[in-house]
């Protein structure tokens, strides 16, 4: 009579041996002996004990499904919502409706999480970014919840330009090219190459939509030297993507967000839309935004006080090198290029001669600081448009049709490493409305689910409203961290809160791992090699369900019995039943009072150098929600004795 122990790894610490390691799984391993075993004739193996770690499964309803994600100033007694250009964004970890369940193994469900947050933070820095790992007991291996990180934020230096061009004008022009597009757009020698082809009574207008520029340091540069050496109006901008429209417009509407209003304020002439812009018009430069103001009673006052409108913006008020109006008509400095560069919700604009010199035409200062208004910044970039792409335009005379602006740089942002979100490539993918990608801006998202009210109602927020006589300020976030990392942080929304508003179906705090916590607001930067992640591990382990019996299995020595329900022979040699005194799941100990003995059928002595134990469900397939060590101690004897 002899008793094996067989184990897949022999110290819980030893991460040589994890969980993915092809013969040392929980649920299937391999046991090498230095020296033959020798089981006599007519032997017989019973399982003596087993100990297994049984992470379980969850089990996914509606009820339990949707969290909260948010990026930006953590809020405070002194800090409310409504002072933030953020918003939680609804998240649902599986999409389940009506009465339907769902069942995941903790592996799958961190899966789950992972691409419903990089779904939902409609940020062009964390798309792709958020990882979920287990969290794991170090010593047992026993599942202990969830490590949630923001990876590093994307602050690369690539000039990647977009590739192709979409329209800026109608829905109308961009899905049916209804009137015909007035302009043609390439890469020439490295360079997006924007240039109108005839003269029309409407704008020769496009958005670049293949990547939304970088927050982190992002530059954007354009050369207007020729549009402006042939005395036309031309406008370089940064905007939202609208090239989808939205739907119950008119297809012959400019393409905008519904609630804006190209006649209010009386400043902008052009039928498109800009979040930000600098234009030519006439003979002179001009900056612009847009922004609302209920109190404006300039241009067209009908129709909603809270619509949005382009205003434009004084850049002679000390924001810069500028303090008259500049007449690009004479261009006495000689400029020829254009520069942005972004820095979270902060903008910075220049004008670069052809040696890239540099004059300052607009940079950010809090209120306050050299005596800078609130109405003498733009506005912010909130989440209504952190997905921002250039806009181009130039104007056209019958004599003039072949302006052009040429793009020498743009930065960006890519998509991160765990953008596997959809069941196809063509799913896994930046999508400013012009292709099947699920990353998306937060206002592009709802436009396509028809929720245009929400932004709508967000852009109506005191650091968007440029009423004079609304001095409420908003201190801009920039970057930290040594500009590593947006400024602001994650937070997760769990359970319902009064503070983050708009939370109200959030039911997911024990599954992620949060049971005693409606806000998740502790995520910390790391150290060395992480020290530009965000890191934040579950408080509470979740409850799981073990919903399925597990077989113990002798994977390479013969045995006679029988599995009826896949019909066929087997080399199970036991069940491990769920005991009254122990968790469905957790640590599991068993130890029969009676070993039922199989027979191997050996008529001769067997010699074996090795031991393949495997655990699996009743069909025979793994069983995948064993984690940790497993050990398990067999007994061999003679038959009769």
């Amino acid at each position: 009579m002899t008793s094996i122990i067989l184990s897949n790894r022999v110290n819980e610490r030893n991460s040589v041996v994890g969980r993915d390691d092809s013969i040392y799984k929980a649920w299937s391993f391999r046991n090498n002996m230095s020296s033959n075993v020798v089981l006599p004739p007519n032997s017989q193996v019973a399982l003596q004990s087993c100990k297994v770690n049984v992470d379980g499964t969850y089990a996914l309803s509606m009820n339990g499904d949707i969290f909260y994600n948010y990026y930006g100033q953590q809020l405070s007694p002194t800090l409310t919502q409504y002072q933030t250009t953020s918003t939680p964004a609804e998240t649902i970890i599986s999409g389940i409706s009506d009465d339907n369940t769902l069942n995941a193994n903790t592996t799958g469900m961190a899966l789950m999480i992972q691409r419903a947050l990089n779904l939902s933070s409609h940020n062009p820095n964390n798309m792709g970014r958020f990882d979920v790992e287990r969290k794991v007991n170090a010593t047992t291996g026993e599942f202990e919840g969830f490590v949630y990180k923001l990876l590093d934020q994307y602050k690369g230096t690539t000039n990647n330009i977009s590739t192709y061009a979409k329209s800026g004008y109608t829905p109308n022009q961009y899905y049916t090219n209804n009137p015909a597009r007035n302009w043609i757009y390439g890469i020439v020698g490295g360079n997006g190459q924007f240039s109108a082809d005839s003269h029309k009574p409407y704008p020769a207008v496009a958005v670049l939509p293949e990547l939304p520029i970088s927050l982190i340091n992002g530059e954007f540069i354009v050369d207007f030297s020729d549009a402006n050496g042939k005395d036309v109006d031309w406008a370089i901008g940064l905007t939202r993507s609208n090239t989808h429209g939205e739907a119950g417009l008119s297809f012959n509407r400019p393409l905008a967000p519904k609630y804006w209003s190209k006649q209010r304020g009386g400043d902008w002439d052009y039928d498109f839309y800009a979040d930000y812009v600098v234009y030519r018009y006439g003979d002179d430069l001009y900056l612009a935004h847009t922004i609302i103001n209920p109190a404006e009673t300039r241009g067209y006052i009908g129709g909603h006080p809270y619509s949005t409108y382009t205003e434009d913006l004084d850049y002679t008020k000390g924001q810069g090198d500028l303090r008259a109006l500049y007449n690009l008509n004479t261009n006495a400095d000689a400029f020829t290029q254009l520069k942005w560069t972004i820095k979270n919700e902060q903008i910075k604009i220049e004008l670069l001669k052809a040696d890239n010199s540099s004059t300052l035409l607009y940079e950010y200062k809090d209120v306050g600081t050299d005596g800078r208004t609130k109405h003498e910044n733009l506005k912010p970039i909130s989440q209504a448009c952190r997905c921002l792409h250039p806009i181009l335009h130039v104007g056209t005379t019958p004599a003039i049709t072949d302006a052009k602006l040429i793009v020498s740089k743009f930065n960006g942002a890519v998509l991160g490493v765990n953008n596997d979100v959809g069941t196809l490539a063509q799913f896994n993918k930046y999508n400013a409305g012009d292709n099947d990608g699920l990353f998306q801006g937060w206002f592009e998202y709802l436009i396509n689910i028809g929720d245009s009210q929400k932004v709508w109602a967000f852009e109506t927020r005191d650091w968007n409203n440029y009423d004079k006589t609304n001095t409420n300020t908003h201190d801009y976030m920039g970057l930290q961290n040594t500009d590593n990392n947006l400024a602001g942080e994650p937070v997760l929304i769990v359970k319902p809160d009064e503070a983050y508003f708009n939370s109200g179906n959030a039911n997911t705090s024990e599954l992620m791992g949060f049971r005693n916590d409606a806000v998740v607001d502790t995520f910390e930067l790391g150290t060395g090699i992480a020290s530009a992640q965000f890191i934040q591990e579950s408080t509470s382990i979740p409850r799981l369900l073990n919903t399925r019996a597990i077989f113990v299995r002798l994977d390479n020595l013969p045995t006679n019995n029988i599995n009826a329900f896949k019909g066929n022979n087997t080399t199970i040699l036991a069940m491990l039943p769920r005991l009254n005194n122990q968790a469905e799941t957790g640590r599991i100990f068993y130890e029969p009072n009676n070993l039922m003995y199989v027979d191997l059928g050996n008529t001769q002595e067997i010699r074996i150098n090795s031991f393949d134990i495997s655990f699996c469900n009743v069909d025979e397939t793994f069983s995948t929600m064993l984690s940790g060590q497993s050990v398990v101690v067999l007994h061999f004897k003679v038959k009769g004795e």
